[in-house]
């Protein structure tokens, strides 16, 4: 369950993917967030600060050869920091709440839609790992790509 909401029609869902600035600033033992946070794998760097936090961390192999041939090449994006707090509005399905009854809107993501104009023949572009690397044009790429990855099911 994500959220309660009031009786009523709705027309979409709309949410955001991230962290909001005043939490991705936060000290894990100062933020009521702190049982979240305070994991190294969402850390940039070996302490939870100062670079903020990583909300997407995604790696695996890729096959980087024009002809598919299966030449596989490792990748890994670690995307966070402030500026790519990112919001998915989902395309307009009517949906009514009733009270007390629960209702579903089934979500997928298709992380394949993270390559979307990325160059996938340049190592370069494979590799996302820090907050300058968040300021790049691939890092940046991957950024506005996060809301293409869902669909209504």
């Amino acid at each position: 369950m994500v959220g309660k909401l009031a009786v009523g029609t709705y027309k979409s869902v709309r949410f955001k993917v991230g962290l909001p600035s005043a939490v991705n600033s936060s000290i894990p033992s100062d933020s009521p967030d702190s049982v979240s946070l305070n994991h190294p794998e969402m850390w940039f760097g070996s302490t939870a600060q100062p670079d903020g936090y990583c909300f997407l961390h995604v790696s695996g192999e890729i096959d980087t050869s024009s002809t598919l041939s299966g030449n596989m090449t490792p990748f890994q994006f670690r995307i966070g920091t402030n500026s790519n707090y990112e919001q998915v509005i989902m395309p307009l399905e009517y949906f009514t709440v009733v009270e007390n009854q629960v209702v579903f809107s089934h979500i997928i993501i298709d992380y394949s839609k993270l390559f979307s104009g990325i160059g996938l023949n340049d190592p370069a572009n494979l590799s996302i790992l820090d907050p300058s690397d968040n300021s790049t044009l691939p890092g940046q790429t991957v950024s506005n790509n996060i809301p293409l990855m869902f669909r209504y099911e």
